[in-house]
């Protein structure tokens, strides 16, 4: 058959779970399909790696999506993790800045949410020595960086909580305490209950003993 992955990709569409077809497509990238298809297949298939742990076999996947396909935009936000978490932070932040522009260029407003969310924590870790950056002057930007982006997850999205926390320790690392205290502060408040956050307590201590304020800290 010339096309034997269109219908079930059609078929999962009209379902709203493209995700059942994931493992099928990791398994076999080169299932017969429309050339349309090729970068969706290799996108599904992306994921499913992705989430296996197979890294490379993920990487190698998202190569064969093309940048003029509907997808390319998350393949870029996944190429940016992939990368970061195989340890490669400094690689990881071009395919996530890239995704976040082609999402705002769509108007995907989630997809742009997530990829400067991600985009922060690839600037955290690179301050935090992982493109060799040690503690010095360029640490020190790249954590300055990370709040910029932190801050551009906007209070209505529910990752904003998230932000706030991995925010308040960037401002932790760049010694300035009274940083990480504000933006920890929502996390403690009686309004938002609902919220687990226990490291945030964690992190206002380390912050008020720091500041030599240690009856607070008690």
């Amino acid at each position: 058959a010339d096309d034997v992955a269109g219908p079930a990709l059609d078929l999962a569409e009209q379902l709203g779970d493209e995700m059942l077809l994931e493992e099928v497509f990791s398994g076999d990238l080169g299932l017969a399909a429309r050339s349309s298809e090729r970068s969706r297949i290799a996108w599904l298939g992306a994921k499913a790696a992705w989430r296996q742990g197979e890294l490379s076999t993920a990487l190698a996947a998202l190569t064969m999506v093309e940048d003029k396909s509907a997808v390319f935009p998350q393949a870029q936000l996944l190429k940016g993790v992939v990368l970061s978490q195989q340890g490669r932070a400094s690689d990881a932040l071009a395919p996530m800045l890239t995704a976040s522009s082609l999402a705002a260029a769509a108007g995907d407003t989630e997809l742009v949410i997530l990829s400067d969310l991600n985009a922060a924590r690839v600037y955290y870790a690179m301050g935090d020595g992982a493109a060799g950056d040690g503690d010095g002057p360029r640490a020190a930007g790249n954590f300055a960086r990370a709040s910029e982006y932190y801050a551009r997850v906007p209070r209505n999205s529910q990752h904003w909580p998230q932000a706030q926390f991995e925010r308040a320790w960037a401002h932790y690392r760049l010694q300035d305490m009274g940083g990480a205290l504000g933006y920890t502060q929502p996390h403690i408040s009686p309004f938002f209950d609902d919220w687990y956050f226990p490291e945030a307590e964690m992190l206002r201590i380390y912050s008020l003993f720091l500041l030599c304020k240690f009856p607070s800290a008690s």
